[in-house]
């Protein structure tokens, strides 16, 4: 059967934010934006513990935002430019941990505990792979029409 410009991919992938409307009707969209969020919301944010694959691609895509040289992550790491490289990556951290959930010393196992302790009203944010997840995954966690998602503006 002939789709005539009518396809669309299977599915997609974006590390995206999950929040309730009416708390956090806007959610961050840089890491500079989620570091003051969490500072005036103290205890409300955080990110799965890797090396669940949400949180890990919570710290790739702050990495890739972040660092000095993009082009560096294309090549296999060395020792000359680790540190140079990741060096933003973790003082970005060293920023954001104290005011993390549970002060950045403990992390959810996975998203789907984020989910609940967003429901819960403990954390203003939470986190998926999935930009559709509004209409497949939220009715489960919260009514689907007091959620919004959205994306870091790049990365």
């Amino acid at each position: 059967m002939p789709t005539q410009g009518a396809e669309s991919p299977w599915g997609g992938a974006q590390l995206t934010f999950i929040a309730r409307r009416d708390v956090t009707p806007q959610p961050p969209q840089t890491p500079q934006a989620l570091l003051e969020f969490a500072k005036v919301n103290p205890g409300t944010v955080t990110y799965p513990r890797p090396p669940d694959f949400t949180g890990t691609a919570f710290l790739e895509q702050l990495l890739i935002m972040l660092t000095p040289d993009p082009a560096a992550l294309k090549e296999a790491p060395d020792d000359a430019t680790f540190a140079r490289v990741t060096a933003p990556l973790w003082q970005y951290l060293d920023a954001l941990h104290p005011y993390l959930w549970r002060e950045g010393k403990d992390f959810p196992p996975s998203p789907a505990r984020m989910d609940a302790l967003l429901k819960a009203g403990t954390l203003r944010l939470s986190l998926t792979f999935s930009p559709r997840m509004r209409s497949k995954k939220s009715p489960a966690a919260i009514c689907r029409q007091a959620v919004t998602v959205l994306a870091f503006a790049r990365g």
